[in-house]
């Protein structure tokens, strides 16, 4: 049996991966060998360029989103971590100029250390699947339902840690569901602040 390989989540990894969904069925590669992947699920090759996103261009409310972020209950954990994985995913090429634009919203989320990871923006083409998406005015939508942890790290009132089953859908464009159980490290600075999301990881199926 394989052992599954996570990935550190960032707006490099999520594209590279969406990007691979939307292959055919004889060109899919595993998220490690991914040219887009973060350098983190790869030794043998250097990360590529990258400058972050510029402030302003990112706008709310996707389609692929129900509720915007403000709405997010900031003083549940679980609640903040599926809304950070929801953001993550959530492209809408109708609004969206670019792939990071997901990541940018999903770093109100996110402690500023991986928040500034997150705006990161790969000097790159986007991909076929990306343009595919975007020629048809597509977007994608989420399903994040959290799931039991196998010997998860221990739990506090400042620190959580958290599994989640998570499907990404594209619309309008053709391409694969990709499937993931994403693990997610929350933390927050005293026990009434808010969560922040400080890491999280991610294996594909």
């Amino acid at each position: 049996m394989n052992t599954p390989k996570f990935v550190t989540l960032t707006a490099a990894t999520v594209i590279g991966v969406l990007t691979m969904s939307g292959c055919s069925a004889g060109d899919h590669a595993a998220p490690a060998s991914s040219s887009a992947s973060s350098p983190t699920t790869s030794t043998s090759q250097a990360p590529l360029p990258s400058k972050p996103l510029p402030t302003g261009t990112t706008r709310a409310n996707p389609r692929g989103m129900k509720d915007g972020l403000e709405h997010v209950n900031r003083a549940d954990a679980a609640a903040t971590a599926t809304a950070f994985l929801t953001a993550l995913n959530a492209q809408d090429t109708a609004m969206d100029t670019t792939p990071w634009n997901a990541a940018d919203r999903a770093a109100q989320l996110a402690t500023s250390s991986y928040a500034a990871q997150l705006r990161q923006q790969v000097i790159a083409a986007p991909g076929a699947a990306w343009n595919a998406m975007s020629a048809a005015k597509g977007y994608t939508t989420v399903a994040v339902k959290q799931i039991p942890a196998d010997d998860p790290p221990p739990s506090s009132p400042t620190e959580k840690y958290l599994t989640f089953q998570v499907v990404v859908t594209t619309h309008g464009a053709k391409a694969e569901p990709l499937k993931s159980s994403t693990f997610v490290h929350l933390q927050r600075a005293t026990s009434s602040a808010p969560w922040q999301v400080a890491s999280s990881m991610a294996s594909y199926e």
